[in-house]
């Protein structure tokens, strides 16, 4: 046999009874949803936290600032340091004494020829040999040292690749000997003219002359 019970009808009521006014207030209270302002990195706006943390921020960004403009610093004065260097150096380079001189550079006239004789005097002021690779000029399409000879009453000339001038000595250029020959002339050349002539080391460096343009019977 099935028993069944059921409450007293006043059963109900006295459990709603038994809730009083404030647990009820409270009860809703804590269901009702909070929506607070909240900063982005959860700390309430206006609050202690919330100053620190701003505080800190403008701290750290004070001390990025101060980072950056170091480095900035620091990058000039590593330009300024490689500047003078390169400035030692080129003064140093000015400064040093040419190896070769240069005296006496003349260029006789042809009339109606279209190539022209230079000659000069090389001195060696160094202790080390110097050797002259190559010789141009601007109003030439090329120049290249030459050497005439006699042998057997036959006058002969031969093109010098290079000419090396041993420590302490001194080449003269002259007719009948050593001399530039300048091939292919872009004009004609006029006694009292200005020949611009550069002459190229083994060393890469060069040695601008003059050479001034004297009359067909010179020597």
């Amino acid at each position: 046999m099935q028993v069944t019970t059921a409450d007293p009808p006043n059963a109900s009521r006295n459990r709603a009874a038994a809730t009083t006014p404030n647990q009820r207030r409270r009860t809703e209270e804590r269901q009702k949803p909070r929506f607070l302002p909240r900063a982005s990195s959860g700390v309430l706006p206006g609050g202690p936290r919330w100053h620190a943390s701003a505080n800190k921020q403008a701290r750290w960004r004070a001390s990025a600032n101060k980072m950056s403009a170091n480095r900035q610093e620091a990058h000039l004065r590593l330009i300024e340091g490689l500047a003078g260097i390169a400035l030692l150096l080129t003064s140093a380079a000015v400064a040093q004494p040419p190896s070769l001189i240069a005296e006496d550079a003349w260029v006789r006239a042809t009339p109606g020829a279209d190539s022209a004789a230079a000659y000069l005097t090389l001195r060696n002021v160094t202790s080390s040999p110097v050797t002259v690779t190559s010789v141009e000029s601007p109003i030439a399409a090329h120049a290249m040292i030459h050497e005439t000879s006699t042998q057997g009453g036959l006058s002969r000339m031969r093109a010098r690749e290079a000419l090396t001038i041993a420590p302490r000595s001194t080449v003269r250029f002259a007719p009948g000997g050593l001399h530039v020959m300048l091939h292919d002339l872009k004009q004609p050349l006029t006694v009292g003219e200005q020949v611009p002539l550069i002459i190229t080391l083994s060393g890469g460096s060069t040695l601008q002359v003059t050479a001034a343009v004297r009359p067909l019977g010179s020597e």
